[in-house]
């Protein structure tokens, strides 16, 4: 049943499967979601079917789903949390070998339906730099490392101002760019690999 749950992530995503023809098409980071919302009862379900017995597994499983059920985007937490979570996954899966991988758990938090791609979240910010430096000089964008270093500086006065963390928000930003970048390209590969090892 675990190879046909993962056999069944490799046919729906098929463009982040290296052994495809479809690698590295565009995965819609909300299908991804959609996906995974339906997928998460279907893995209970097979450890269920399998009883598995071990607490520590069983423990986890359920913290994922309380994570998945009741914490929300307004939690100030839920960061932490998932990336609290993550870890406790990973540890499990490394005592556990013959288990999938660790990414096949791996969690999303609870996101809109529109929720964008990576590479619709990098227009929207070539969009500001666009407009930021026609505010500054008057021009266009054109991929001046400069003006990003200069945006850069000019936020983090700004948050100084407003009196926010700069740098926690930027801790908490690069925590949110690597998973939404593993979202889109980690998971298919590990699950492939642990396939063709069997």
């Amino acid at each position: 049943m675990a190879r046909e749950l993962l056999e069944h992530i490799l046919e729906t995503f098929p463009q982040a499967d290296p052994a495809s023809e479809f690698y590295n098409e565009e995965i819609n980071g909300c299908e991804a979601v959609s996906f995974l919302s339906e997928f998460v009862p279907q893995v209970r379900k097979s450890l269920d079917d399998n009883q598995l017995n071990e607490s520590k597994v069983i423990e986890v499983l359920k913290t994922c789903w309380d994570f998945i059920e009741n914490v929300t985007d307004d939690d100030p937490e839920r960061t932490g949390k998932f990336f609290a979570l993550r870890e406790r996954v990973r540890n499990i899966f490394a005592k556990h070998p013959q288990g999938p991988p660790a990414a096949a758990l791996r969690l999303r938090r609870r996101s809109r339906h529109d929720e964008p791609t990576n590479e619709e979240r990098a227009d929207r910010i070539d969009t500001v730099m666009q407009a930021y430096c026609l505010t500054l000089e008057g021009r266009d964008y054109d991929g001046d490392e400069d003006d990003i270093r200069d945006l850069l500086t000019d936020l983090m006065h700004f948050c100084a101002r407003i009196e926010i963390d700069f740098e926690e928000n930027l801790r908490v930003a690069r925590d949110n760019y690597d998973h939404e970048r593993e979202l889109e390209s980690d998971l298919v590969p590990r699950i492939r690999e642990y396939l063709d090892s069997k």
